[in-house]
């Protein structure tokens, strides 16, 4: 399938928008089999988010952003909206490096809640905080 580009938001880039979230991510995840949702502008690609490891109850974001944007929120919302209303997850969780103080601040805006932390757990040796978003608190 080709690209379909709807108001700055790719669909059907899966591969191109999750190995651009892998290089910003500091490379190292291995995301297969995901879906992703890209961000675009002028000059290219500039967010994206991969929903990876899929467990019937449960499936995992990982998003990055070239710059701050409220770009990335609308990605992420997207995804968020696929996932709980067409493959029908209880759950969304997230990893986000606890010093990346912007990303954890727009994941609370979107309504994750922090569950815990798992100690020098990033590719880098950075401490990783995990957050969890249930269907119930989602809004769109």
């Amino acid at each position: 399938m080709s690209p379909i580009i709807i108001d700055g938001l790719v669909f059907n880039a899966d591969d191109l928008v999750a190995e651009w979230v892998n290089s910003a991510c500091g490379g190292g995840k291995v995301f297969a089999p995901y879906v992703a949702i890209g961000v675009v502008s002028q000059k290219g690609l500039i967010a994206g988010a991969v929903f990876h490891s899929y467990s019937g109850q449960d499936v995992t974001v990982t998003a990055a952003s070239a710059r701050p944007s409220l770009r990335l929120r609308s990605a992420i919302r997207a995804g968020l909206s696929y996932a709980f209303n067409q493959i029908q997850v209880a759950r969304v969780s997230a990893e986000i490096e606890m010093e990346n103080t912007r990303m954890i601040r727009l994941a609370e805006g979107l309504g994750f809640v922090r569950e815990g932390v798992k100690r020098k757990a990033a590719p880098n040796g950075k401490h990783v905080g995990v957050f969890g978003l249930l269907k119930k608190d989602f809004k769109l």
